[in-house]
C-alpha cells in the first residue's frame, strides 16, 4: 500500500535528481555567454508554447478582462529569453543600442533588428563595475530549432557620465528548442 506521508526513498530522490538535471541540460542548450571589453552578456532562452496553446486576455468594452483562447490552427512557437549584461571590467559603461539576428533551422535570417536600434526594453542603462542589468523579452518562430545572436552597442563613460568611446559587446548565438527536441 502506498503511504503519501512517507519520507521519499532513495529511488524517489534519484528520479527527482534526474528531472532536475534534465531541466538544467535543457536550459544550458538554450544559453550563451560572451565577454567583450569587460561586458559579459549571458542569455538563456526557453520554450513557452505553441500559438494554439497560448491563452490571451481580451479587454472587452466595459474594461473587464476576459480570458479567451486564440484561434486553433496557429503554428507559431513562442519563446522567452533572459538577458544579463554584467560589467566585469573596471570602466563604467552604458548600453546604447542593440542588433539582433533571428534565424530559422536552416540558418536563414527571419528577423533582424538593425544595429543601433535604441536601448533594450526602453532602457539605456548605465552599468558600473561589479553591477549588472537584466531583462526579459520574447520572440516567435514558425519552426524550431532557431537561433538568435547579435550585439549591444556600448559606450565607456567618464566620471561625469560622458561617453569616451564606443564598442560592440557580442551576444553569442543561443538556440530556441522545443522541449521535445532530442540533444
Amino acid at each position: 500500500m502506498f503511504d503519501r506521508d512517507a519520507e521519499p526513498n532513495d529511488l524517489d530522490r534519484a528520479i527527482q535528481g534526474i528531472r532536475v538535471l534534465s531541466d538544467q541540460i535543457h536550459l544550458a542548450r538554450g544559453s550563451s555567454s560572451a565577454t567583450t571589453r569587460g561586458v559579459q552578456v549571458e542569455v538563456t532562452a526557453d520554450f513557452v508554447g505553441h500559438e494554439d496553446d497560448i491563452q490571451t486576455l481580451q479587454i472587452i468594452e466595459e474594461g473587464e478582462e476576459e480570458e479567451e483562447e486564440e484561434e486553433a490552427g496557429g503554428s507559431k512557437l513562442f519563446y522567452t529569453y533572459r538577458v544579463r549584461v554584467a560589467n566585469v571590467g573596471t570602466e563604467t559603461v552604458q548600453l546604447l543600442g542593440r542588433h539582433w539576428i533571428i534565424q530559422d533551422s536552416r540558418g536563414v535570417t527571419v528577423t533582424e533588428v538593425p544595429r543601433g536600434t535604441r536601448g533594450v526594453i526602453g532602457c539605456t542603462p548605465i552599468i558600473k563595475p561589479g553591477t549588472c542589468f537584466q531583462y526579459y523579452s520574447g520572440t516567435d518562430l514558425d519552426e524550431a530549432p532557431g537561433s538568435m545572436h547579435g550585439s549591444f552597442q556600448m559606450a565607456v563613460l567618464d566620471d561625469r557620465s560622458q561617453p569616451l568611446e564606443s564598442f560592440d559587446a557580442e551576444v553569442a548565438p543561443f538556440h530556441f528548442w522545443p522541449p521535445s527536441t532530442p540533444a
